[in-house]
């Protein structure tokens, strides 16, 4: 063969080497660049219910700069919950568009017998609020008059003893409880429950039960991170402010935002 020949042969087949050689180190440097946290922002999940991602975060599934601080979920059972006034309240559903959650007792949820709270709901210590169409739901337990008939008191009969016959629940709020005790004389004990009132009317009466059920809507308030979640990229938390994660490190706002942050 002659040295045309030889040439037209080989230089084709030493180019493409070349080529692939250059693209594989290409790929390599840009794997080797790549956040390896970046997969510890995708969501999780327990099993059950919504994806988990910022600003809550599963300590057992996901390091804590996935999250915000005190938006931490447990899995029990295969369900997210929330710890709120020493009781589990069970997340039904997460709407991150508006910032809010909807949230059931899991006591209520799962007591047949007797799903009465036995202690007040309070959202203190906690980054949430109530949601705008929140009424109070009033516990009254062992009393020594019965309650009134009306629409908005219900007999909560699994509390009665032998010593005080009457324990009922009623909606309103607190000077309507005020007056419900001076009218009824005392009452050992009373607690209260937040329910909605998109799940309330005037002209149904239901029973207090179906209300604890329906669950309630929590509203929350941390760091936007709309601008990194648009580009498809996840949200986290470092160094007391809110970060983007990108493929290639961490970046404030979005990962077009300049110089990358540094490794937690």
């Amino acid at each position: 063969m002659d040295r045309t020949n030889f040439t037209k042969l080989v230089f084709p087949v030493s180019i493409n080497i070349i080529i692939s050689i250059i693209l594989f180190s290409t790929l390599v440097r840009k794997t080797q660049s790549a956040d390896p946290k970046f997969e510890d922002y995708e969501p999780r999940n327990c099993g059950k219910g919504p994806n988990i991602s910022y600003p809550f975060w599963i300590p057992s599934l996901q390091k804590s700069y996935c999250g915000y601080p005190n938006f931490e979920i447990t899995c029990k059972n295969r369900q997210p919950v929330l710890n709120m006034s020493d009781d589990d309240y069970l997340i039904k559903d997460i709407f991150y568009g508006n910032h809010s959650l909807l949230v059931v007792n899991a006591w209520a949820l799962g007591n047949e017998t007797c799903p009465a709270p036995l202690h007040n709901f309070t959202l203190d210590r906690t980054p949430f609020e109530f949601g705008p169409d929140h009424l109070e739901l009033f516990f009254l337990y062992n009393c020594t008059a019965s309650a009134p008939a009306s629409h908005l008191t219900f007999s909560v009969t699994c509390f009665d003893n032998n010593t005080y016959h009457h324990s009922f629940a009623t909606i309103g709020h607190e000077w309507q409880l005020a007056w419900l005790n001076s009218s009824l004389g005392t009452c050992s004990d009373f607690v209260t429950a937040p329910i909605d009132m998109d799940y309330f009317t005037n002209t149904e009466r239901k029973d207090y039960r179906e209300y604890l059920r329906k669950g309630l809507l929590l509203e929350w308030t941390a760091s936007n991170c709309s601008t990194c979640e648009e580009s498809g990229r996840h949200c986290g938390f470092y160094n007391k402010e809110v970060v983007c994660f990108c493929q290639d490190g961490r970046y404030r706002l979005s990962c077009s935002g300049g110089k990358p942050i540094g490794d937690p």
